[in-house]
């Protein structure tokens, strides 16, 4: 699938982790299911799947002595929605609505008056078995602007209210049918719906703008672009010396603290799985990480062409390749070592990159990098694609970029990294 195509499809975590299983099994990569032991051998292809919105994949090279050390090119699959609650229909007059909630901190003005649809996972029973399948809804929904003749103010200072402004027209009052006879289209015979993580999403399609067609819009680009990248890369790359690692994690838009999220033990916990299948040692495995390099992608914020004061005078914008995010107290992880060993490296494979800040007097947002450094501390750096329009339900970003950072993480995946006492050696 082109990266247009993942986008419109990975509707939620749930659809992005199910897109991502589709490229890994198209490369010959097998899964290994929940709570069943390991078992490598060299040059296998390996991925799990965590609570369907989470997926960590590798592969398996040459590991003898000291060349067994990890590369890890870490991201995240949710974006900024709605939520949906429990029992959330309600009537407004003749109107039949859904009360939603914020997930994430979205561009919430630009949910109004754009296609949209009920996305996500439903908790099925069959008998005393209970499962999970994803669904998502063929009818469109819309959250309807109020009328500018009946707000003069709206183009000065509206402010969204999510209780209040955002619950989607779901139908005429008088319709037969609520939400779970909608849901109950998914179910087979002799199953039961107890339960659902339901969200509502953009359904609009990419598009290609710009003079000579270089842009994309869409949903979810944050932080899709740069998942797809690192499965893409991973899937494309033959094993070579060490483990390759792909980790896409859920949360990260509502702080990462969940069971699959980057600040739970799931990167940790499958790394050392993975030396100890191979007969490593708990030394061997600590030893391991030390001549190990981990690199957290999360998209970066581009110039904005009509807001250009807004970025520090050092600025990037698309079109220039793999960003490199830099921040003095740390919301990213890069120090000048661990961004002279990656520019090293794209400069060997002539990958254009840039180096981002934010401006001085504006906070920073973090990244999951930092965060999963508290449970696996290894040396790492913050990349990303320039973008525009970040939490929007529609982001733009250059297409050309896109293909730059496939080319960057392939040539990671690819290269030979050898670490002595401080030094890194690019092969």
């Amino acid at each position: 699938m082109s990266i247009a195509e993942l986008l419109k499809t990975s509707y939620t975590a749930f659809h992005a982790v199910e897109n991502a299983e589709k490229i890994l099994k198209k490369s010959g990569f097998a899964k290994i299911p929940r709570g069943e032991q390991f078992s490598l051998k060299e040059g296998g292809k390996y991925y799990l799947v965590d609570r369907e919105s989470a997926l960590v994949a590798f592969t398996v090279g040459n590991v003898a002595e000291k060349n067994f050390y990890y590369k890890f090119v870490c991201s995240h699959a949710d974006s900024p929605c709605y939520k949906i609650k429990h029992c959330a229909e309600n009537i407004s007059g003749k109107y039949s609505r859904l009360e939603v909630e914020s997930y994430g901190g979205g561009i919430w003005y630009s949910w109004f008056d754009r296609k949209l649809r009920l996305a996500g996972r439903l908790i099925v029973r069959k008998g005393e078995k209970v499962y999970a399948r994803l669904c998502v809804s063929e009818e469109n929904f819309v959250i309807p602007s109020l009328a500018v003749h009946m707000n003069r103010e709206v183009n000065k200072n509206f402010a969204v209210n999510v209780q209040t402004d955002t619950q989607p027209l779901f139908a005429l009052s008088s319709a037969v049918g609520g939400l779970n006879a909608l849901m109950k289209k998914f179910l087979a015979e002799g199953e039961e719906l107890v339960d659902y993580d339901l969200y509502l999403v953009s359904a609009e399609e990419p598009f290609v703008s710009g003079a000579h067609g270089e842009f994309l819009t869409a949903a979810r680009v944050d932080n899709l672009a740069c998942a797809f990248s690192s499965v893409e890369a991973l899937a494309n790359t033959k094993p070579g010396d060490g483990i390759n690692v792909c980790a896409v994690f859920d949360s990260e838009e509502i702080g990462s603290e969940t069971n699959q999220g980057a600040g739970s033990n799931l990167l940790k916990r499958t790394a050392e799985r993975i030396a100890f299948a191979l007969g490593k040692s708990k030394e061997d495995f600590y030893a391991a990480l030390e001549r190990s390099f981990a690199v957290s992608a999360d998209n970066a914020h581009a110039a904005h062409p009509n807001k250009a004061e807004l970025s520090p005078i050092n600025k990037v914008y698309l079109g220039d390749g793999v960003i490199i995010k830099h921040h003095a107290n740390r919301n990213y992880t890069t120090d000048g070592f661990t961004a002279g060993v990656f520019k090293t490296l794209l400069d060997k494979n002539n990958i254009r990159h840039a180096d981002f800040h934010m401006r001085s007097d504006m906070p920073c947002g973090g990244t999951l990098g930092k965060i999963s450094l508290g449970e696996i501390s290894v040396d790492t750096l913050d990349i990303g694609i320039a973008q525009l329009a970040m939490h929007s339900a529609a982001e733009t970003f250059a297409l050309e970029d896109y293909d730059e950072m496939k080319k960057a993480l392939s040539a990671f995946y690819a290269c030979r990294l050898e670490s002595v006492d401080g030094e890194v050696l690019l092969k």
